[in-house]
């Protein structure tokens, strides 16, 4: 693990796109050094800690906040098909694209849709399933769809209208091994100072009251 070569020169950062389950996984089997998770627990209301433990098991880990994010729906410009909530997914001839299964955005998806009754059988598209956020917005403003889950930075990035939904916590998860290294410590201390609010709010849709702070999953 190594932060970007500004904030810690020398270092490198090896980016993959595995979605949050993946990243617990690849943590548990050794694989990476950290991971990125927004996984919401739905009996406890709360994000990533109850998944750490049941995944890494007798470890002690750190949950550092990188920012809360604005998550919904993205739909073409004007709304066309006048989408106002998960419900209307379920409507005859709305095309829809997930998000693929073990991602933050999914469990969340599916977690919503059980409460309010919506069948996944009932939505088209449920089952195309894509990897990043900017590929469900590029889908959308390609017209191959007409509404996806994702971050609002992403709705931006393709000048598509966003319908907010919910706000998720997004954690860097963090072994204690790798939080005594070097350039994690260099990304901590970026992480609590203004350049770093700065660039992650200019993503937009992004706020930063929380960025820098740790919880520690023992």
């Amino acid at each position: 693990m190594a932060a970007s070569p500004e904030i810690a020169p020398g270092h490198g950062l090896d980016v993959a796109f595995a979605g949050s389950l993946g990243g617990l996984m690849a943590l548990a089997r050794g694989e990476a050094d950290l991971a990125g998770s927004h996984l919401w627990d739905q009996e406890s209301d709360t994000y990533n800690a109850p998944f750490v433990r049941r995944l890494l098991p007798g470890r002690r880990v750190a949950l550092l906040t990188l920012a809360y994010r604005r998550l919904g729906l993205v739909v073409p410009p004007g709304n066309p098909l006048g989408i106002a909530d998960l419900e209307d997914l379920a409507r005859p001839g709305i095309r829809f694209v997930n998000r693929q299964s073990g991602s933050g955005t999914r469990v969340w998806l599916d977690a919503q849709l059980g409460r309010r009754g919506v069948a996944a059988g009932d939505i088209q598209g449920y089952r195309d399933e894509l990897s990043t956020h900017g590929e469900v917005a590029l889908t959308i403003a390609e017209g191959r769809a007409d509404a996806g889950l994702a971050v609002e930075a992403a709705a931006r990035a393709y000048g598509l209208d966003f319908i907010l939904l919910t706000r998720e916590r997004y954690d860097l998860v963090v072994p204690s091994e790798t939080w005594a290294s070097v350039p994690m410590a260099a990304l901590r201390e970026w992480l609590l100072g203004e350049e770093a609010r700065v660039a992650i709010s200019e993503l937009g849709g992004y706020d930063v009251e929380a960025t820098g702070q740790v919880e520690w999953v023992e």
